[in-house]
């Protein structure tokens, strides 16, 4: 599903994955031995390593490192009549869609839930806050809940604006849960949400590497990307749907959500 059109670098915050070339990088760049600590003058000297390699940040590095745990998670099932009901009212059903004039309403494999209003045309785009308040009436109407939501992005296009919300877990991003509104001064005109639920939580938590480290261990990566500018850098849940042993994510039913650094270029 093709939920955001950036680019992205994920590293897994409990593991680390190429520890020799951090190694050589840190004694190649007068670091100190305690490598888990965030300081001015750590964030200062990756960012001098970044820039000798013609990459430049635009935005800040975090400076926490938090205790977490890892999460089963599992898709969050659809009851695609009731959703019907409170997004149409009275509909006919055909063809595996619910439609009431030029509404229109499916649930894929009883976890994606997609509704489009053709009657809603491009119009005044409206500015960010009122497209905000306007995504969060749509949400509270349908019976969505805004808090357990984190808005990503926000991108405007040819007189609509694409508003898209990652589901939140304790403070931080659970990446494969997703939102998208797509909405002009006339209303809403999509909406697309797949949302996971947490079904255990890991019995211990475990401190994560800082996203200096994280900086470095992505840097190969970085370099065959092509691109020589980081945006965002987020500490975020992710369930890694291709390390299952199943092809198709409408498949699986469970898995565990690692907490992992997200690096936006």
């Amino acid at each position: 599903m093709d939920w955001t059109k950036a680019k992205t670098i994920l590293i897994i915050a409990f593991i680390i994955t190429n520890a020799f070339l951090f190694y050589n990088l840190e004694r190649g760049n007068g670091f100190s031995e305690n490598i888990s600590e965030v300081s001015d003058k750590r964030t200062d000297d990756v960012e001098e390593i970044l820039e000798s390699r013609g990459i430049l940040l635009d935005g800040e590095i975090p400076m926490d490192a938090p205790e977490v745990a890892s999460l089963e998670v599992g898709y969050a099932s659809v009851d695609a009549e009731a959703a019907a009901k409170i997004f149409l009212g009275e509909y006919t059903f055909s063809d595996d869609v619910y439609v009431n004039g030029n509404e229109k309403l499916m649930v894929m494999d009883g976890k994606r839930l997609i509704y489009e209003n053709g009657e809603i045309q491009k119009g005044t785009e409206p500015g960010d806050e009122s497209a905000k308040g306007l995504a969060e009436e749509f949400l509270a109407e349908k019976g969505y809940s805004p808090d357990d939501a984190i808005l990503q992005g926000i991108e405007r296009e040819n007189g609509f604006i694409e508003m898209t919300y990652v589901q939140s877990k304790d403070g931080l991003p659970l990446e494969n849960g997703r939102m998208k509104i797509r909405l002009s001064g006339n209303g809403v005109a999509g909406f697309d949400r797949i949302w996971m639920e947490v079904l255990s939580e890991g019995e211990t938590s475990r401190k994560v590497i800082p996203a200096t480290k994280a900086l470095l261990m992505a840097m190969e990566s970085l370099e065959e990307s092509g691109e020589n500018e980081i945006g965002k850098i987020v500490l975020t849940y992710l369930f890694d749907t291709k390390k299952t042993s199943l092809s198709k994510w409408q498949d699986i039913k469970s898995g565990t959500a690692l907490p992992v650094w997200r690096i936006d270029l």
